[in-house]
């Protein structure tokens, strides 16, 4: 939880300067990006770093091509994140090539931070997640030295510089026999495949959701609008912070109990409630502060709408009661499965969101409220149909 906390808290801080540097329309723009940056990191760490979890990465045939993996994926990241960007007209060419950069090694920077999952060493993760805090936060003060005004290259440039620090960081702490690399061979790269790719796909679905519907956003109502969305999603992003510490810490521990019991895990629904009860909770408190905390955050530069927090307040409440029972399944190794019931959640609250964007921005995250609470039920259902105990 505070190596999820720590991550999270450093992204909100960031996000937050960016709202008040930048004003609603830039910021907008700034999220579409970050949404990227976002799937891109949730398609490695699918493809590699939950095959390193689940999967023996101890094992001779399969250090190579997670390896190999893994650095095609960087490399395909910079491509696609400077063309992409430069090609949609989110930024000029020299930028979209600096962003190209900064995808690369966020990536890259997933891929430690996976590897301190898979061996349970969270603290170690929390000193990785700080360095890159650190790296992007004296970049970000040497660059607005003298009164420079900050722009949106200077906070890509930041997090670039970050993130870099932060892989540097990783590979002095990780030990020598998780850095080291064997061969790569056909059959190792067919599991790794078989697993990853599955895992890719479900672990992306909601990520690309996000991005496909912030461009549409951008493109329906306006890039102001969407900036405006955007600061209402930081003030439930707290409530995110946990249900998402939640999963990163179960996926590890379920997977580790099921190669050690032979059980599949069943997750218990009073903690279950308990942590929906509190995130609707805090729904409901900063409902009802969140326009003027976002008024006095971004010295008023970006105004936000309290159906947009209640929204947003919903679907965070809907995510953290479908986490606990999608890291059960993935652990029992039916990423096929989870990978289809994640694709009917975004689906369904893609479609709703869009029809809502077209009445009105703030709306859209009730629609995406509605596919998660879908894909929790499903997801709940699955695992209630299995026997307890019965390893599939």
């Amino acid at each position: 939880m505070a190596a999820q906390a720590t991550a999270a808290l450093s992204s909100f801080v960031l996000q937050l300067g960016a709202a008040r540097n930048l004003g609603a329309s830039r910021y907008g723009t700034f999220t579409i990006l970050l949404a990227a940056l976002v799937l891109l990191a949730a398609l490695h760490g699918g493809l590699v770093g939950d095959t390193r979890t689940v999967l023996d990465r101890t094992a001779p045939h399969l250090r190579g091509p997670l390896a190999v993996t893994s650095t095609v994926f960087a490399a395909t990241s910079f491509a696609v994140g400077g063309l992409g960007s430069w090609s949609f007209g989110l930024l000029d060419a020299a930028p979209a090539a600096g962003f190209g950069l900064l995808a690369a090694f966020w990536v890259l920077e997933d891929g430690g931070r996976r590897i301190f999952m898979a061996r349970l060493e969270f603290w170690r993760l929390v000193a990785n997640d700080l360095s890159y805090a650190a790296g992007t936060v004296v970049v970000l003060g040497i660059l607005a030295s003298g009164g420079h005004t900050l722009s949106l290259a200077d906070f890509l440039l930041s997090m670039g510089c970050g993130a870099l620090t932060a892989v540097l960081v990783a590979r002095v702490q990780l030990p020598r026999e998780e850095l080291a690399h064997g061969a790569v061979t056909a059959a190792g790269l067919r599991e790794v495949a078989t697993f990853g790719s599955w895992r890719a796909a479900q672990a992306g679905i909601r990520p690309l959701a996000t991005l496909v519907l912030r461009a549409l956003v951008r493109v329906l109502a306006s890039s102001s609008a969407l900036g405006r969305l955007e600061v209402a999603r930081l003030a439930v992003a707290p409530a995110l912070i946990l249900a998402n510490g939640v999963g990163s810490f179960l996926l590890p521990y379920h997977a580790t109990r099921r190669r050690s019991t032979g059980t599949d895990p069943v997750p218990s629904p009073g903690p279950v409630a308990v942590l929906v009860a509190l995130t609707l909770a805090y729904g409901a408190v900063v409902t009802v502060l969140a326009p003027r905390l976002a008024d006095v955050a971004t010295g008023g530069r970006v105004t936000v709408d309290a159906a947009a927090v209640a929204g947003w307040s919903i679907f965070a409440a809907a995510v953290a009661a479908g986490i606990p029972a999608g890291t059960a399944v993935l652990a029992r190794g039916r990423s096929s499965l989870v990978f289809r019931l994640r694709a009917v959640d975004s689906v369904v609250g893609l479609v709703v969101a869009i029809a809502l964007t077209v009445i009105s921005a703030s709306l859209a995250p009730w629609g995406l409220a509605v596919g998660a609470v879908v894909g929790g039920a499903l997801l709940w259902s699955e695992v209630r149909a299995s026997p307890r105990g019965a390893h599939r």
